[in-house]
C-alpha cells in the first residue's frame, strides 16, 4: 500500500489493486467450432495475474456454409465464460490454426462477410468486455498474411463489414501500418478512430517479419505512424499489442523495452516466444516490461502548501509512465467503511491520459479526515487502477 507523508497525517493511503483492466500480459485460449467445451478445465487455466485473454475461435469447419445456431451459441458461451470471470478479451476469429491460410479459408469473400455479420450481431452485448478484434478472419492463424483476401479492395470490404456488424462499438486491429492506411480510402473517420494494430512478430527482424517496409526510411516512418495513432485519445482509442518472437539482439533487454515504448504497446503474449521471455526473465527486464505495458499510473506529487491551505484542498498529481495511454476517463475516489468520496478534477481528462502526461485531482481537506484508501476508478465500470 503506497503512502505519502501529507496524506498519512489524515490516515489516508493509496489502495492496492489485484488486477488492472485493459493492459498487461495475456494467454491464448484456442477453440475450434463445433466442439464440446470443458468449462471447469478452462477455469483452471485462467491465470490469477492476467486480466486479459486472447480468445482465438477457429470457424474453419464452416468455410463453405453459414454458421449454425450451435456454433453461434458456443461463441456466446465462450464469451460469457470470460466475462463472468472478469477477463477482458482480445478476439480473433480464424479459418486456420495450422499455418495454411490459403488452403483453409473460404473460396469467396461473401462467405467471410456472412460470418462477420452473424458473429458481429452476437458480440454487441459483450462489447464492454472486448478489448479489440484482431484481423479480418483471414490468413494463416488469422494474422493477415498468406491469404487471397489481402488486396486493398478486399481489406476495405472486410473491415467495413466487420465495423458495421459490430455497430462501431468495438476496437478493430490490422497487422500492418500499410493495411490501416488503405482504410483511409473508405472516407469513414469512425473506422480510423477504432482501428489499431496487432503485431505477432515484434522485434523478430528489422521488418518484424514483413510488418514494416524493407526500406529503412519508410520502415521508421511506419513505426512513427503506429505511435501517432496510439497516442490519439479519441473515442475508445487505438491500441497496439502482440507477441515478441525470435530471440535476437533486437529484443535484448533495454532494446526490447525501448521498442515496446516506441510502439505504445498495451498487451503482450505471456506464453510465446519462450526463448525471448526466458531471456527477459534472466536479465531482469521481464518484470519491467510487464509493469509498463499499457498505462502505468504513478504518484507525481501531493501538495498541501499555503495556496492549497487557503483553498482548503489537497492536490494530488499523477503521471502515466507506461508505454501507452490510459484510454478511458477515470475518477479518483476515497473509500472508507461508511462512504465513498470523489475528488474534484483540476485537469480535464475526458478521454484518458497519454504516455508521459500528468493529471491533477484535489480533495477537500475536511473530506480526507477520517482516513481511508484512495483508488483510481474507470468511470464506465468502476474498475480500479493501481497508483
Amino acid at each position: 500500500m503506497m503512502r505519502d507523508k501529507v496524506l498519512e497525517k489524515y490516515g489516508v493511503s493509496f489502495g492496492e489493486v489485484d488486477l488492472e483492466p485493459s493492459r498487461g500480459w495475456y494467454s491464448i485460449f484456442p477453440f475450434k467450432l463445433p466442439q464440446k467445451i470443458n468449462f471447469k478445465e478452462l477455469n483452471c487455466s485462467l491465470k490469477d495475474n492476467e486480466s486479459i485473454v486472447l480468445v482465438r475461435i477457429n470457424i474453419g469447419n464452416y468455410k463453405d456454409r453459414a454458421l449454425d445456431m450451435d456454433a453461434l451459441r458456443q461463441i456466446c458461451y465462450i464469451l460469457d465464460f470470460f466475462m463472468t470471470h472478469d477477463r477482458e478479451m482480445i478476439l480473433r476469429f480464424v479459418y486456420d490454426d495450422e499455418g495454411k491460410g490459403l488452403q483453409n479459408e473460404p473460396d469467396n469473400i461473401e462467405q467471410i462477410q456472412e460470418h462477420m455479420r452473424q458473429i458481429g450481431s452476437n458480440l454487441i452485448r459483450f462489447s464492454q468486455e472486448i478489448l479489440t478484434i484482431q484481423g479480418i478472419f483471414v490468413g494463416s492463424w488469422g494474422e493477415m498474411h498468406s491469404s487471397r483476401y489481402l488486396d486493398p479492395e478486399s481489406i476495405k470490404k472486410l473491415m467495413f463489414t466487420l465495423y458495421e456488424a459490430t455497430r462501431g462499438q468495438i476496437r478493430l486491429a490490422v497487422r500492418k501500418p500499410a493495411q490501416r492506411e488503405i482504410l483511409e480510402e473508405l472516407n469513414c473517420p469512425k473506422i480510423m478512430r477504432l482501428t489499431g494494430f496487432y503485431n505477432d512478430a515484434l522485434m523478430a527482424s528489422d521488418t518484424d517479419y514483413g510488418t514494416f517496409e524493407e526500406d529503412e526510411e519508410k520502415r521508421e516512418a511506419q513505426r512513427d505512424y503506429i505511435a501517432d495513432c496510439c497516442r490519439q485519445l479519441v473515442e475508445i482509442g487505438m491500441m497496439c499489442g502482440g507477441e515478441a518472437v525470435n530471440d535476437n539482439i533486437l529484443n535484448d533487454g533495454e532494446n526490447a523495452a525501448q521498442y515496446l515504448r516506441r510502439l505504445n504497446v498495451t498487451y503482450l503474449n505471456s506464453q510465446y516466444d519462450s526463448a525471448v521471455l526466458d531471456k527477459w526473465k534472466k536479465t531482469g527486464v521481464y518484470d519491467e516490461i510487464g509493469e509498463h505495458l499499457g498505462y502505468r499510473i504513478e504518484l507525481e506529487s501531493v501538495k498541501s502548501g499555503l495556496k492549497e491551505l487557503l483553498m482548503g484542498r489537497v492536490k494530488i498529481t499523477l503521471k502515466n509512465t507506461g508505454y501507452a495511454a490510459l484510454y478511458e476517463p477515470v475518477v479518483m475516489a476515497l473509500h472508507r467503511e461508511d462512504k465513498r468520496v470523489c475528488a474534484g478534477r483540476r485537469t480535464k481528462m475526458q478521454l484518458g491520459l497519454g504516455p508521459g502526461e500528468s493529471c491533477t485531482f484535489s480533495f477537500e481537506r475536511k473530506k480526507l479526515s477520517g482516513g481511508g484508501e484512495i483508488f483510481l476508478e474507470r468511470m464506465r465500470d468502476s474498475k480500479r487502477i493501481q497508483i
